[in-house]
């Protein structure tokens, strides 16, 4: 047998930035990509919002009860 990579290609390029969620093609999960338009964004601009992302879907998993409205996608330090 042969291995192969699959990578998801099917949004293209994006205007702005664009949140994709799909099927993780190896342990059935999920994946969330965050994309960026190169032409006005550099990697390293898209950490603060990947991070924040992250801290948003982090709190709704840690408590599924909660108001999404309640749900902050700052920090401490990002609220001052």
């Amino acid at each position: 047998p042969h291995r192969a990579t699959l990578h998801n290609l099917s949004i293209g390029p994006v205007e702005d930035l664009a949140v994709a969620v799909h099927a993780s093609f190896g342990d059935g999960g999920l994946d969330i990509d965050l994309l960026g338009n190169a032409q006005r964004y550099r990697q390293q601009d898209l950490v603060g919002p990947h991070e924040r992302l992250c801290r948003v879907l982090d709190a709704f998993v840690a408590d599924p009860e909660r108001s999404v409205g309640a749900l902050s996608p700052v920090d401490e330090d990002e609220q001052r």
